[in-house]
């Protein structure tokens, strides 16, 4: 059982680290607002991602993701895949 706001799993009395990470991905100005919902569609049904956000004055998507499941790097290609070639990349 996992305590409350607290990702990870109980193991032996000691809590887990489950490989949640947040990047965000800076790209080239975003065009139009329906930017917005063709990343985060796309970007938020991959496999091992939590959550994707667009942060569309600041030309950044954020994501919450499962590094055991995707990397930064194959998100980063998702996203250059659609149309919007990332910059540059920071990983938390």
């Amino acid at each position: 059982m996992g305590i409350p706001g607290r990702r990870g799993s109980v193991q032996g009395g000691q809590i887990m680290n489950t490989g949640i990470r947040t990047a965000k991905f800076e790209t080239e100005p975003f065009t139009c607002p329906s930017c917005i919902n063709k990343i985060e569609a796309v970007v938020g049904r991959k496999p091992g991602v939590e959550s994707a956000q667009v942060m569309f004055n600041s030309n950044k998507v954020k994501v919450s993701f499962d590094e055991t499941v995707v990397t930064a790097d194959e998100i980063a290609d998702s996203i250059t895949k659609l149309g919007y070639p990332v910059l540059g990349q920071k990983v938390n």
